[in-house]
């Protein structure tokens, strides 16, 4: 495909004025020789493009959304880029204005804050493992032993019925 597509190139190439090229066909009719042998070529070099012209344009149809997707992300980024260095402008700009005190007890707030956070989710998951502690041990205990005390003996007696019915008993 490649070297085909290339032919078709300087078949029916022109410059950037409009006028046919050195080697096209339309120069070399200009000059005024034969040139169906090279209209017969370049036909033939289209008819053996058009199937593959036409897959490649169906799989750009394809892509044209992922290709949309990654317009989307590179202006997303370039956003993003924005956005930190003026992050990182303001951040400064703040941070000249605080002396060390201040400095201190706003590095203390911000590691507070975070360990606030982390008692947080630690307590969550303890109250969690509890909960599920909890209902385990109700699933497993549901039942008292009163119960099981009843059903063990009606079973009992059923059993005693069976071997006697049996004559084992």
């Amino acid at each position: 495909m490649k070297d085909d597509d290339k032919r078709r190139k300087e078949l029916v190439k022109t410059t950037g004025t409009g006028k046919p090229s050195k080697g096209s066909i339309d120069w070399m009719r200009a000059r005024g020789m034969d040139v169906q042998e090279f209209e017969a070529e370049l036909a033939a070099i289209e008819r053996r493009l058009a199937p593959l012209v036409e897959e490649a344009e169906t799989i750009n149809a394809m892509l044209a959304p992922y290709e949309a997707i990654k317009e989307e992300l590179k202006e997303a980024r370039a956003t993003l880029r924005r956005l930190k260095a003026a992050f990182v402008e303001r951040l400064t700009a703040a941070r000249a204005e605080l002396d060390d005190d201040d400095c201190r007890e706003l590095v203390l707030d911000i590691d507070r804050e975070r360990l606030l956070d982390r008692f947080e989710r630690a307590r969550v998951r303890r109250v969690g493992a509890l909960v599920a502690d909890l209902e385990r041990l109700w699933d497993k205990y549901r039942v008292s032993l009163k119960k099981i005390a009843g059903r063990r003996a009606d079973a009992t007696t059923r059993l005693d019925g069976y071997l006697k019915e049996l004559r084992y008993a």
